[in-house]
């Protein structure tokens, strides 16, 4: 049987990732003994002689509770002291110990040794979130900063501005996307499609932009479809993606709603109310057609040296096909 010193009510502990060490939380140590808050951890290499190895005193005065091994980090939630993270990577050093890298007060009234404030913790999830709770605060959901102080966030952020975009099938519409460069240097990004349904197609405008750092760029996604795409809402994707380091990426959905009804340039019409050929001619579109230099096939692959692309309605026919030019 292995004991530590000024013992008042072992509650809980968590092995380190290696089973080597028990990371224990007593519950009335800083009461009874009246001493700074404390965190015991024991050799468990020998599970028939135990030993402590080591007794980290903290610079607070609250009361330990629930704490629980991530990776190389402790999560403790300490009462009225909130989260505390401890770095259990300097255990095996010839002078051993724990080192407090991180904190989140969750009950800033105070300090002192009562049953208020944090309870415990779950610092498991795979997006990095740690949730916290608080006995009467709520709960906390929180994330580390890195070592500079800086979050962890993409350098690269786009949105939508203009979603969901309402087309009318058989003909196209333009999404509005902003670019913001959230990095500390000045970048040029190449901007891509994908997820793109069956038989659409789409272009984005620019096809590569440069922001500065803190700036923000407009990007223009012209989205078409045949006039026998079924009502609904597609999603594709526009992701920037930086030229000089291409770990730096940022990605946007955008929302596509399709509507039926007669096209806004019908056409003829024959009896019956059947639609007849369509009158209009390959002169090629103006617009916000006339930005569809970029198409891609159905599968989001870009079509290199495509020009323009025009919706070809067949007349008669309930076939719609895309017919390509193709720059010489």
């Amino acid at each position: 049987m292995t004991d530590y010193p000024n013992v008042g009510y072992t509650h809980q502990g968590w092995l380190t990732e290696d089973h080597a060490y028990l990371i224990v939380n007593d519950e009335l140590d800083e009461v009874t003994h009246d001493i700074d808050t404390r965190t015991v951890v024991l050799d468990v290499t020998n599970l028939q002689e135990p030993t402590v190895h080591v007794e980290h005193t903290h610079d607070t005065r609250s009361i330990t509770h629930n704490n629980y091994v991530h990776g190389d980090r402790v999560y403790q939630s300490n009462y009225t002291s909130g989260l505390r993270v401890l770095d259990t990577t300097g255990l095996d050093d010839a002078d051993p110990g724990l080192d407090e890298v991180a904190f989140f007060d969750t009950f800033p009234a105070h300090g002192d040794p009562t049953f208020e404030g944090s309870w415990s913790n779950y610092p498991f999830f795979e997006s990095g979130t740690i949730a916290v709770s608080g006995i009467d605060e709520g709960l906390f959901l929180l994330r580390l900063q890195d070592s500079a102080g800086d979050p962890e966030e993409p350098l690269v952020a786009l949105g939508c501005t203009s979603c969901p975009l309402q087309v009318r099938a058989g003909e196209s519409g333009v999404a509005q996307v902003t670019l913001r460069n959230t990095g500390a240097a000045a970048d040029t990004y190449a901007l891509t499609l994908g997820q793109l349904p069956e038989r659409w197609l789409a272009a984005v405008e620019p096809q590569e932009v440069t922001v500065g750092p803190g700036d923000t760029a407009e990007v223009a996604v012209t989205v078409g479809m045949p006039r026998r795409t079924p009502a609904g809402t597609s999603t594709l994707t526009v992701t920037a993606t930086s030229t000089t380091d291409p770990e730096v990426a940022g990605a946007a959905p955008v929302e596509v709603h399709v509507t039926n009804g007669q096209p806004s340039n019908p056409g003829s019409t024959q009896a019956a109310g059947v639609p007849g050929p369509d009158t209009r001619t390959a002169a090629g579109p103006t617009g916000a057609d006339a930005a569809m230099v970029a198409a891609v096939d159905d599968t989001g692959v870009p079509l290199p040296g495509v020009a323009l692309a025009l919706l070809l309605l067949v007349g008669g026919s309930t076939v719609s096909r895309y017919l390509v030019l193709r720059r010489r």
